[in-house]
């Protein structure tokens, strides 16, 4: 990662680097990201921002940069983000919501629904959170030829 002079770089934000490619800025009090920033930072492939908004957005943060490059922002933040730096609106994702749930339903016309146990049980009702672990049991008679898990 090449950075211009001293002030050019990334202020008042905490960088870490989380693999070769790939970069977190955490929330500090002072939340700026300069301009120049990330100037040809070819290989940076994610940008992960978690704070809700900068009191800076530097125009030129990632010029020349890899346009393949994802910025990630908090969940609910993307349009101030993309109303921040409209030069990079199209790199600009939320990341989920850490409050989403999903559920669990067998898809219509499965034969054999009530030999079907799904557990835990809110999985079909209120939903789990990700990364919770869910179980479908089949016990009838009939070969199950596969399961799918569809978003």
């Amino acid at each position: 990662m090449r950075f211009l002079p001293p002030f050019t770089a990334v202020l008042a934000v905490k960088l870490s680097r989380i693999d070769t490619n790939q970069y977190f800025l955490a929330a500090s009090p002072r939340k700026v990201c300069t301009s120049f920033a990330f100037q040809y930072c070819n290989s940076l492939t994610t940008v992960t921002i978690n704070a809700a908004n900068l009191e800076t957005y530097g125009e030129n943060a990632f010029l020349n940069a890899n346009s393949g490059m994802k910025i990630y922002v908090p969940y609910g933040s993307g349009n101030t983000y993309k109303t921040g730096w409209p030069a990079y609106a199209s790199m600009i994702e939320e990341l989920e919501d850490p409050n989403a749930t999903y559920t669990v339903k067998l898809a219509e016309n499965t034969d054999d629904v009530t030999n079907w146990t799904i557990a835990p049980a809110e999985a079909t009702t209120t939903g789990v959170k990700k990364n919770t672990e869910v179980k479908a049991t089949y016990s009838g008679t009939r070969h199950v030829k596969s399961v799918t898990a569809a978003r």
